[in-house]
């Protein structure tokens, strides 16, 4: 309970700072930069876990856990400034300024909004499930070590993470819906690898470029649409809503694989994520059909928050 408090506070605030500091225009490479921080983080942390578990126990894993938060915890405090300083001069600064920010409700009638709401559920629901169990099924089915288990979630993290940047300038030159729809494609190959192959280098391959890959893309181009959306219509509300999509890796990801592997197998939660990420993807294609991808046409007006020319349909 502690961690998921903690977790939607920083995920949440840690977008919005970077949100409010990306000039106009620079949003993508900005949030692509980012992203290479966030998943060399997660990249680094189940490699070291499971070097630390075969050479020691697991409760030096946890301890080493505790260490590492208090660090972040003390840089955050000497670091990280009060208020975010705006780049662009006067003229960006008046772009920016508005009534107030955005409500849910405003933010969520917007169609590209509820597409990548649904998108994100659907992603963190089967990452939940994936990698609550993609542990059991190796140490288990494969017989591996702690080690080689965190290598596949390592590289998985890696990839993700080095191709941030490079996807962040892809977004300025493709179209962002197309790459929402193929990096969620990747994402789903690679959850369900496990049920078609128990061995451990083509899961480990599957890891690195379908989840680290797939899930880059994803990442990236559902971050830029959002932060061109609503910059100026509350950045916190939008990342807000993130964090409980991202709660969905627990509650329905988790909850619900557990609930899925007693009453089959492992494989059967592996199966499951794979579905919902189809389901989620298919969702996202149907509800942006016919809906452009550039901030004038993604239903807010870019002044105020209310919808462009009427009315969205929810």
């Amino acid at each position: 309970m502690l961690s998921g408090v903690g977790s939607a506070l920083v995920f949440s605030m840690a977008g919005a700072y970077i949100g409010d500091m990306a000039p106009l225009g620079s949003e993508r490479r900005y949030m692509g930069v980012f992203g290479l921080f966030d998943f060399l983080g997660f990249g680094i942390g189940p490699l070291l876990g499971g070097v630390i578990r075969d050479q020691a126990d697991i409760d030096t894993v946890f301890l080493a856990m505790a260490l590492l938060f208090s660090a972040a915890t003390l840089v955050i405090l000497i670091l990280l400034p009060r208020a975010v300083r705006q780049p662009g001069g006067a003229g960006q600064q008046a772009r920016r300024e508005v009534s107030g920010p955005a409500s849910r409700a405003v933010v969520l009638r917007n169609r590209y909004m509820q597409a990548l709401f649904a998108v994100r559920v659907a992603t963190s629901a089967s990452l939940g499930a994936t990698f609550s169990f993609i542990a059991v099924f190796m140490e288990e089915d494969l017989l591996v070590s702690s080690t080689m288990v965190g290598l596949v979630l390592a590289a998985e993290q890696f990839a993700g993470g080095v191709l941030q940047p490079v996807v962040g300038v892809a977004a300025d030159r493709l179209g962002r819906r197309l790459m929402i729809v193929v990096g969620a494609t990747f994402v789903a190959l690679g959850a369900v690898t496990p049920v078609l192959v128990a061995s451990y280098w083509p899961i480990f391959v599957a890891y690195l470029i379908g989840i680290g890959a797939g899930g880059a893309v994803v990442n990236v181009a559902s971050r830029a649409i959002e932060v061109e959306v609503v910059r100026r219509l509350g950045m916190a509300t939008v990342m807000s809503l993130n964090s409980t999509a991202f709660a969905a890796r627990v509650l329905v990801g988790s909850l619900g694989g557990g609930a899925i592997a007693e009453i089959g197998t492992t494989q059967d939660a592996f199966l499951a994520a794979f579905i919902a990420l189809v389901a989620g993807t298919l969702f996202f294609v149907l509800r942006t059909a016919g809906v452009g991808t550039a901030l004038t046409e993604t239903g807010l007006d870019e002044g105020r928050g209310e919808p462009a020319g009427g009315r969205v349909d929810a």
